[in-house]
């Protein structure tokens, strides 16, 4: 779990994004990563404990499996409340044009 801690930490802290330009049609979604593995597992698998609607990305040489799919942030706060009890080191990302920006670009630019 500390690559998963270690990811954690870089994907908040990174800050130097590029910058898409926004439109109206653009839109942040919030979800919870819950695991990110070298080895990719399927996302129906045992290790996910019967949650629905797993997701993976693969990001260089790891794969990244998150849950989730919310507009508001206090959704996905509770969400998460939820998982941290199966997967105790899940954490919230935020996501735009298919892409992970850090969460505090995506709160920023929510509540403008």
């Amino acid at each position: 779990f500390r690559a998963f801690r270690d990811y954690k930490a870089f994907i908040e802290s990174k800050s130097d994004f590029s910058k898409a330009i926004t439109s109206s049609e653009e839109e942040i979604r919030f979800k919870v990563q819950i695991s990110s593995l070298r080895k990719q597992i399927l996302v129906n698998s045992d290790y996910f404990k019967g949650l629905k609607n797993v997701q993976e990305i693969k990001m260089n040489k790891t794969f990244k499996y998150m849950v989730g799919n919310e507009i508001k942030y206090k959704d996905i706060l509770e969400y998460r409340d939820k998982i941290k009890e199966y997967f105790p080191d899940a954490f919230i990302i935020a996501i735009k044009n298919d892409k992970i920006i850090p969460l505090k670009e995506a709160l920023e630019e929510i509540n403008h």
